[in-house]
């Protein structure tokens, strides 16, 4: 068993490490492969998952303001912009709940929600 470390921002892994099943981290990592493989693929997967939904956000952020600066062709787009984010985030959604607690899925959900 791992011991309860807290959480330190200046290194990124532990702060994902909070999305990550205690499962996973509890294994022995250190001497076992497998164990160290299932840590390294969780990690992937939720970096992947965070850097998707900040760049969909920033995405989001430039078609509403370029839509408020009255660019006639951006007035139609920033919609699909904003359907497109809730598809993909409704995407992450049924992949997360699948691999990771239903918990932990729906507060990151929810946290991304009020981002938006």
């Amino acid at each position: 068993m791992l011991p309860s470390k807290k959480l330190n921002l200046s290194n990124y892994h532990t702060i994902f490490d909070s999305l990550i099943p205690r499962d996973i981290l509890s294994q022995d990592y250190e001497r076992d492969y497998l164990a160290r493989r299932n840590l390294l693929q969780a990690r992937a997967i939720i970096t992947v998952i965070v850097s998707a939904m900040l760049t969909l956000i920033i995405q989001l952020v430039v078609d509403l303001y370029l839509s408020y600066k009255h660019v006639k062709l951006l007035h139609i787009a920033w919609p699909f912009s904003f359907i497109g984010t809730l598809i993909c985030a409704g995407s992450f959604l049924i992949y997360c709940v699948n691999k990771f607690p239903s918990s932990r899925v729906y507060k990151f959900l929810f946290c991304f929600l009020i981002i938006i």
